[in-house]
This record gives C-alpha cells, sequence and structure tokens, in this order.
C-alpha cells in the first residue's frame, strides 16, 4: 500500500519481514492497523521489546507512529505507520511461537 514504509528490518542472521494491515474504514477513517512481524526462531513473547512514537508531519509525509519492534541482539524492525495511532494503544502484542510472529492491533487515533 502506498504511505508504507519499512525503515529498518534486520537481524543479524536474515532480514525480518512485515506486514501491515490497514483495516480503517475507507470513508470514516475509523478503524485499526494490524502490523505482524516475522520472528523465527523466537521461542518466547517476553523476548520482544515494543514502543511506539508518534511523529509530526514532514514536507513528504503526514503526521504518524512509528512502531519499533525489538528482540535485543536478533531482530529489529522500525514501522511507519501511515496515520497516528491511539496513545497508550500499544498494551501488548500477540505472539505466536508455532508461526515465529506477533501481531499488534492498533487503532487509530481519531482527531
Amino acid at each position: 500500500r502506498s504511505g508504507l514504509r519499512v525503515l529498518e528490518a534486520d537481524t543479524v542472521e536474515e532480514k525480518a519481514r512485515v506486514n501491515i494491515l490497514d483495516r480503517r474504514n475507507s470513508s470514516s477513517g475509523f478503524g485499526d492497523i494490524e502490523v505482524t512481524v516475522d520472528l523465527p526462531g523466537i521461542l518466547n513473547g517476553t523476548e520482544v521489546e515494543a514502543d511506539t512514537t508518534d511523529e509530526e508531519a514532514t514536507e513528504n509525509l503526514a503526521a504518524h507512529t512509528v512502531l519499533r519492534v525489538l528482540v535485543p541482539g536478533k531482530f529489529r524492525a522500525d514501522v511507519v505507520l501511515p496515520v497516528q495511532i491511539d496513545p497508550g494503544a500499544l498494551s501488548h502484542g500477540k505472539f505466536n511461537r508455532k508461526a515465529g510472529k506477533i501481531t499488534f492491533t492498533l487503532p487509530v487515533r481519531q482527531q
């Protein structure tokens, strides 16, 4: 989708894959953004650190939130979301050990 960028997603051994699903209503803008990060070989969700940072609009990019996902020494993904999410929305992700993925469902901030 246009407007979605992965600034950095890497590991010492291989690239981390990030999938973003924009589930906002096209007319109202209500909804959420779902972000799934592949973390192969990670067996416990407690190894995963995540936080968000709101960034102001620039000449080339509207105001948005950056989701940072980190497994120290193994994976890092800085994902630029197309909009800002609700403050405090990042309580935890849903970790799937069998699939080696963590998924965050982030509600869009209403202006």
